[in-house]
């Protein structure tokens, strides 16, 4: 049974994070939030973390699963299970009850899975270009028993735990809110609080990347796929002698405040930190009876200084290109919803422009509902999960047909894309849950683990704090090179330009 109290909290979401302490983060401290920083995002859920918060880990090809718990590490074989089964039936065993229905987290898991774990599940041909893969789990998940659940609209906070007997922690986290509210400013902003440090920056070779798009063109003339989503990594290297004053969490609110997102994460769950500033809902699903599923596909960006006012964006958006694009991939993904929940998927808004701070976005949105009473598998809590499990890798980070872009997309790219448009998000212990794609995002692998390039580092590279980031965009027939290489820098500049400003957003 989920115990709860209600507040209605000034603080803004940062301030919350750092009265439970979020910025104590040199201590290998796991935290999680998944922040709703701007519309349509609703409700931020900051996880308060245990000693003995169970995290999960799975590497892509292995027959276990890692449990680390209050500073034990324990190896469990999947046996008959793949990572999927074995964590259906893990959260079969969490359900839970009595939590506030309106609220979409109760409690359960937090985490990411990587591009990899989708292509995976595929069973798509695809070998591992990095030598140390294993440095960077392929599932990285966190039992979340206790949180605080913020209303992003009307302020309202709910401190929430799924443990028996919890009441007094709940009435003591509620009190450290409500006095820090008493010091704190009324109007509070999301700003770093050190001097900035810029980063040495390595983006893409154009030359490359300019000769990958059109090997890519000629593989859809060839009539291999109809569209290719092909990508490129960029690394951010911070000097260690900055990053005492550095540290992930003053990085993740320079994100924040430059680029505020609806599905916006920070995740520090080692040995990865997450940073994302997610433009893009990857699937929602409500808990059930009567489950809905949502998911918001992006394809076509614009920068807002080329177009400033909706009706030039909805110009430039608008052209066969984009269009050709968005229908693509649509149908893509009516196809892998329809494969789950049945006839009731319906296309609710096609390519309509939506406006974030920095650029313009042609974005989708597909819905399906679980209802029929004759098919009692779709009152199923774990539907969701299946469905999530279906649909992965996200088809607007691939291509059309999903399955031979992806193999087409392998031979294509320099390096395995990771975590990079994997999807970070929950999975409710009341059936819910709501997944991002992780794009406009960078993310770092603790280098006690080793490298997560795989590549032998020079003794002056040891200087650097190595952050990566990933950017792409969708190949078709009528793409332009150089067109397609400046929508590249537009996405990755959505992010950097939070470390490469001199003031604060």
């Amino acid at each position: 049974v989920v115990q709860t109290s209600v507040l209605v909290s000034r603080l803004s979401i940062p301030q919350i994070c750092e009265a439970i302490g979020v910025d104590n983060d040199k201590s290998n401290v796991d935290f999680v939030l998944l922040d709703s920083a701007a519309n349509p995002g609703r409700y931020s859920i900051i996880g308060c973390l245990l000693p003995t918060s169970m995290k999960i880990q799975y590497f892509v090809g292995s027959s276990t699963i890692s449990l680390l718990q209050g500073g034990r590490q324990i190896t469990i074989s999947l046996g008959p299970h793949n990572v999927w089964s074995w964590l259906a039936e893990l959260m079969e065993s969490m359900l839970a009850s009595g939590g506030d229905s309106t609220i979409p987290f109760w409690g359960g898991l937090v985490g990411y899975l990587s591009y990899d774990l989708g292509v995976e599940t595929l069973q798509s041909k695809h070998h591992f270009k990095r030598q140390t893969r294993e440095a960077l789990p392929d599932v990285n998940l966190v039992m979340v028993e206790r949180s605080i659940v913020v209303d992003m609209e009307t302020g309202v906070a709910t401190v929430q735990s799924i443990l028996q007997n919890d009441e007094s922690w709940i009435s003591a986290t509620a009190r450290t809110l409500e006095e820090r509210q008493s010091y704190c400013p009324l109007t509070p902003h999301s700003r770093g609080g050190c001097s900035k440090a810029n980063p040495i920056l390595i983006t893409p070779d154009k030359d490359l990347y300019i000769s990958n798009i059109k090997k890519a063109q000629e593989l859809l003339f060839a009539g291999e796929s109809y569209e290719l989503c092909l990508t490129a990594q960029t690394q951010l290297l911070f000097s260690k002698s900055d990053t005492p004053s550095q540290p992930s969490w003053e990085l993740y609110k320079r994100v924040r405040a430059a680029n505020p997102a609806p599905f916006a994460a920070y995740l520090r769950l080692h040995p990865a930190t997450l940073i994302s500033s997610s433009p893009e809902r990857f699937l929602s699903y409500s808990r059930p009876p009567d489950q809905r599923f949502q998911l918001r596909p992006i394809k076509g960006t614009v920068k807002k200084d080329v177009c400033s006012t909706r009706e030039e964006a909805e110009e430039v958006l608008g052209s066969a290109k984009e269009v050709g694009e968005n229908l693509m991939i649509v149908d893509l993904i009516r196809h892998d919803l329809h494969g789950v929940v049945g006839q009731d998927v319906a296309v609710k808004q096609f390519c309509g422009v939506e406006e974030y701070k920095t650029v313009w976005q042609l974005v989708s949105v597909i819905e399906g509902r679980a209802s029929d009473a004759g098919h009692p598998h779709l009152c199923n809590p774990q539907l969701g999960w299946e469905v999530l499990r279906q649909s992965l890798p996200p088809g607007s980070m691939t291509g059309a047909p999903k399955k031979r872009s992806v193999e087409l997309l392998d031979s294509l790219e320099e390096t395995n894309r990771g975590i990079y448009s994997g999807v970070v998000g929950y999975w409710d212990v009341g059936g819910g849950g709501d997944w991002s794609v992780v794009i406009r995002s960078c993310f770092k692998v603790d280098e006690k683990d080793g490298a997560c390039d795989g590549e032998q580092r020079e003794a002056s590279e040891e200087l650097f704090e190595r952050w990566h980031l990933g950017a792409g965009g969708a190949i078709t027939a009528l793409s332009d090179p150089e067109a397609e290489w400046e929508e590249m820098l537009t996405k990755l500049q959505s992010v950097t330009r939070a470390f490469t400003t001199t003031e604060e957003s």
